[in-house]
Parts: structure tokens; sequence; C-alpha cells
């Protein structure tokens, strides 16, 4: 069983960063799953399929889990990646083997699906086992003809997948970036200071870590402004954030807290 470190460094492995906006759209697919699965899996038992109609019911209830989990602003990686994720693929495997080519068209609201409750890299990584299992069941069970345009179909599908979701989180990290940071000096700005604050407290407790912060405030800079103009103070600012930038390690957070004041959290 994994430990808290342990989960903690697994996590980290697979995607250390988790964006905010993958807690709604997993939430969204996991009702949007229950709302359309719960059907097929009551007819799948009224149809002597009972197999399926376990695993339709199952996902549901772990889908419901994963909303009630999204709708408290939580996001369980682990339970997507290792349970929800291979639970669909499961499904979707054996509703091809079983029903043939009238269950063959879950399998591309499937690759959506995973790209919408995991993260890029690991839903990038996890389609391509998903892309394999069901290619090589449809292979076996479909007509030629039928698994060629099948296997082609869910291959650009997951290209295609894969190119837009990138693209949103290229996007979405741009938009974080020029949330946080202070344009001039290219350092932190406030947005972020007070959950950065906490967090690192709270790691320093648990770690029983030393922590130091430096408060920095450039003397008689209003001196610049005055004698020079607000050309050379903004130089000014731009060039200490600079410094500061090439100082300290990347693992410092350092930001500006407004006018000439800087403050650094050192780990």
């Amino acid at each position: 069983m994994l430990n808290t470190d342990n989960t903690q460094m697994l996590k980290s492995f697979i995607d250390p960063v988790i964006p905010k906006f993958l807690i709604k759209s997993t939430f969204i697919v996991a009702v949007v799953s229950v709302l359309i699965v719960s059907p097929f899996g009551i007819l799948s038992f009224f149809s002597d399929r009972i197999l399926i109609g376990f695993l339709c019911m199952l996902a549901v209830v772990l889908c419901l889990i994963n909303s009630v989990l999204c709708y408290k602003n939580k996001y369980n990686l682990i339970f997507n990646l290792f349970v929800i994720a291979p639970l669909l693929t499961l499904l979707i495997a054996v509703a091809i083997y079983k029903m043939g080519v009238s269950a063959s068209f879950w399998a591309f609201q499937a690759i959506l699906a995973l790209y919408c409750v995991l993260p890029e890299k690991s839903a990038r990584i996890f389609n391509i086992i998903y892309f394999i299992i069901i290619s090589t069941t449809a292979w076996f069970t479909l007509e030629f003809d039928i698994a060629i345009r099948f296997i082609a179909v869910m291959l650009s599908t997951t290209f295609f997948a894969l190119f837009c979701i990138r693209e949103i989180y290229k996007q979405n990290a741009l938009l974080t970036k020029q949330t946080i940071t202070d344009t001039l000096t290219g350092v932190n700005n406030r947005f972020i200071l007070q959950s950065s604050l906490e967090q690192t407290i709270n790691l320093a407790k648990r770690n029983d870590q030393p922590v130091s912060i430096f408060m920095i405030d450039l003397d008689h800079f209003k001196k610049i402004n005055d004698q020079y103009g607000h050309d050379i103070g903004d130089d000014v600012l731009e060039k200490t954030g600079a410094f500061f930038r090439s100082f300290f390690r990347d693992s410092d957070m350092i930001f500006r807290l407004g006018g000439e004041e800087f403050m650094i959290i050192v780990n």
C-alpha cells in the first residue's frame, strides 16, 4: 500500500502539474457518463449481457464518486489513471468483443474522455495503451475491412484529440503565466503570494526544515523617478528583477509586492 510520501512522488513522476481546468472537465465527463451509460447498463442486464451490464454499472458508480470529488474541487490522479481509465478500456474491449460493430462507436468517445480526465502526459501515454488494446480486440473480432477502417479512424481521432489538447494546455500555461507574472520585472506578482506562503510554511512544518523570507526595498527609488524619469525607474526595476532571477535558485520564489518592494521565499 502506498503511503502519502510515495503517492506524492508517484504523482510528480506521472505529471507534476495538475491544471485547474482539468477538475471541471473531469466533472463534466463524469456526469455525462452517468447519464449516458446508466441506460445501456440496465439494458444490458435485460439483454442477458451480464458482464457488460456489470461493467457499465461499475463505471457509473465510479463516475459518481469522481463527480462528487470534482464538485468538492478535488482531483485524484491515482483514481483516474489506475481505476477509471483501465475500467473504461476494459468496458470498451469487452463490448466490442461481445457485440461487435454496434459497440465500436463508443471507442472514439473514450479517446476524448481520456484526454478530458487525465493530464496531458498521462493521457498521451495511456492512450497508446488504449489504442493497442482496442485495435487488437477489433482486429480479431470485426471483419477485416471494417477493422481496418475502425483502426484508421481511431488512430486519426487520437492524433486529432492530442493536437487539440496540447494547444489547450499551451494556451492555459500562457494565460496562467501572464496572470501570476509581473510584466515589468518578470518575477511573480502578488496574485499567488498568499497561497505560496501557506504552502511553503506547511511544507516546512511537515519536513521539519527551515525557510527564509527576505523583504527587500530599493532605497531612494523615488529620487531616481523624480530626477531621471519613470522610464529609467522602470529600467532599474527590470534589471533588479533580472538580477534576482539569476541570483536565486529556480526553486526559490520571488515576488514584487508593488513599487520597489520585493519578497523572496527561500526553502
